[in-house]
């Protein structure tokens, strides 16, 4: 550019004022355009270490806010196995870590409330990404945390006392959580309606309803570990409470698909902003609006209370065809996943081929679950009914398929990541208490009592049915008063009501956030009050006569690990004699089960062991000879 200055200073001078006029047209636009190339140059290079800045200071908060989960989570084991060594019984390790993770919300909010968070500066860029990082991810919860302790419970499931007990765990989870679902929705929905707590409408009530029947078995499970009790009473808890969440899951996605706007003003049309309307639903507010157009001397108050009974109806007729189609979908999917992993490791074991071969084994058992969870939700169904039964036909089947030690791998490594999700999950719902607004008080202590009366329409109806039709004796497995009441209390809520509660929250506005409130409190009064007392309560019912200890035997060489005291004998443990050494009962075995263990016998293991039963218990096998 200097050249070319030099030479219009030349034209100048010899007097040629066209040359050098042309001479500026020709350059100047050359000259701005270097000019601006430079400038963006600089800009880009502006924005290339504003991001790097940017993403070195996220790096440092995700690292920050790892350190302090990771030293929670150490310090919650610490405190559990302190608990456990202390005997302490009014506080579980599902409860310490919640209380844990409520002091970390405390922290939160207190960062929320500097006035620095507010402020669009670098530091309240981390402040604000540090909470982002320590607050309940739904899709974590769901894709990374909850199919671990899913599957590990089904993979390590007794089959014998599952199907021994599988027609009490049908009734109560499948019969009971509908029938719990409409008992505390309809309280929910009264309630609402005549000012006691939230106005929730009736499908929003059925949509809390259905995520606060899922029950948590962690804290009850653990404890019933620990004092061994009858192993059909545990199955029963387990079952339940699996197939419970499973269900409450399904149900919650069906009820959460129909979402409806509300009612026309004159009770007879109704506005979809979900996907679609049913077939039936239109054609039963067409007609209804065809019958009100001929009757002109109805009230707006009986088609209201009409359109309402239709509405109603269209709920129910289309989330039940939704729950089983998705329920049974799944299921399918999740036992041909199985039922592969099975048949893969029947012919191919790579164990024996060389040192390293467990490795390979242990990593295609590992696999299988999680291809049955992204196969059901790539296809919109529930991902965790799948990888439940996905884990009880692996357990059933391919892990006898396996050598030791890839059996022994894959049923620690899959307890292990069951044990620090489910503690992760009580971190984090404790660090979301702190959100539980004061307003949904009144409305939170009216759920609490409609989830105590949902659970006993859950277990009493379904624990006479039971003995009325199927369990008439003692020797058929009778549940008496005191096994009832223990079902009862056993009805604890936990991780899945709280996830199903943040989705909630974060696609239903003011009613959504009502739902969130009163799931924190229920699940703080469940797992800290009930859980705590759970050793109190099932002594004062009989079925444990003391509290478990854990001491040393004195006769022990004392460099053994210390063992559980037993229990002695109890109405729980039908068979033990009273104040002696336990002895287990006779198992039961009803005319289903019989059928099941004959159908497993002829078709399934030969297909899908290496080496099945050559026969089976001599009961079972003149059951079948006598049918």
């Amino acid at each position: 550019m200097e050249g070319a200055a030099s030479w219009r200073r030349l034209l100048e001078v010899t007097g040629d004022i066209d040359a050098a006029e042309v001479l500026d047209t020709v350059l100047n636009p050359l000259v701005n355009v270097s000019t601006t190339d430079e400038a963006r140059e600089d800009a880009f290079h502006d924005k290339v270490i504003r991001e790097v800045t940017a993403d070195e200071s996220h790096e440092i908060v995700a690292a920050f806010s790892m350190t302090v989960m990771i030293t929670i989570l150490l310090l919650v084991i610490i405190l559990g196995a302190t608990i456990k060594h202390y005997n302490i019984q009014w506080l579980h390790q599902s409860g310490a870590a919640l209380l844990l993770g409520v002091m970390v919300g405390f922290v939160v909010s207190y960062v929320r409330r500097d006035p620095m968070y507010h402020d669009n500066t670098q530091q309240s860029q981390r402040m604000t990404s540090f909470v982002e990082w320590i607050m309940f991810d739904t899709e974590f919860f769901f894709l990374v945390l909850l199919p671990p302790v899913i599957f590990e419970s089904g993979y390590t499931l007794n089959p014998e006392t599952l199907f021994k007990n599988f027609d009490a765990i049908s009734v109560f989870a499948f019969l009971g959580t509908f029938t719990s679902t409409l008992v505390v929705g309809f309280i929910m929905y009264l309630m609402g309606s005549y000012g006691f707590s939230f106005p929730f409408t009736l499908r929003e009530a059925m949509l809390f309803a259905s995520l606060i029947s899922s029950t948590d078995p962690v804290t009850t499970l653990s404890i019933f570990a620990d004092m061994g009790l009858d192993p059909d009473l545990h199955a029963v808890v387990l079952g339940e409470s699996l197939l419970n969440d499973a269900i409450s899951i399904v149900l919650f996605e069906a009820l959460f698909a129909f979402d409806k706007r509300g009612y026309a003003k004159n009770g007879i049309t109704s506005a979809m902003d979900g996907r679609h309307q049913s077939a039936a639903g239109a054609m039963a507010l067409s007609a209804l609006g065809d019958i009100s157009s001929t009757l002109g001397d109805v009230t707006s108050t009986d088609r209201a209370t009409v359109a309402a009974e239709v509405a109603f109806s269209e709920l129910a007729v289309t989330t039940l065809v939704a729950f089983l189609g998705v329920f049974m979908a799944s299921l399918l999917i999740g036992g041909m996943v199985g039922a592969c992993s099975a048949m893969l490791h029947k012919h191919i074991s790579i164990t024996g081929d060389w040192d390293e071969g467990w490795v390979v084994d242990s990593a295609l058992v590992l696999l299988f679950p999680y291809l049955a969870y992204t196969i059901a939700e790539s296809a919109n169904l529930s991902g965790i009914v799948a990888v439940l039964f996905c884990g009880m036909v692996m357990g059933r089947y391919t892990r006898q398929n396996l050598d030791k030690a890839p059996r022994m791998v894959t049923m620690c490594f899959f307890k292990l990541v069951s044990f620090l999700s489910e503690t992760f999950v009580f971190i984090y719902m404790g660090s979301s208490m702190c959100t539980i607004s004061l307003t949904h008080v009144v409305t939170a202590v009216v759920s609490l009592l409609a989830v105590f009366v949902g659970r006993a329409a859950n277990i009493f109806p379904g624990a006479y049915l039971l003995n009325s039709t199927i369990r008439q004796t003692e020797e058929l497995g009778r549940l008496d008063g005191n096994v009832q009441l223990t079902l009862w209390y056993c009805g604890l809520r936990g991780a899945v009501a709280y996830a199903l509660a943040m989705k909630a929250a974060a696609t239903m506005g003011p009613a959504g956030e009502a739902m969130l409130s009163c799931t924190l409190f229920v699940v703080m009064f469940t797992v800290l009050l009930m859980g705590g007392s759970t050793s109190w309560a099932l002594k004062q019912l009989g079925i444990i006569d003391e509290v478990p200890r854990w001491v040393k035997d004195p006769d022990a060489d004392p460099d053994q690990s210390p063992t559980k005291k037993p229990a002695h004998g109890s109405p729980g443990r039908r068979g033990s004699p009273a104040g002696g050494e336990k002895t287990p009962r006779t198992a039961r075995a009803t005319s289903t089960y019989r059928a099941l263990r004959q159908f497993d016998f002829k078709y399934l293991q030969p297909l899908l062991l290496a080496v099945p039963m050559k026969r089976l218990p001599r009961d079972d096998a003149n059951a079948g000879g006598a049918a």
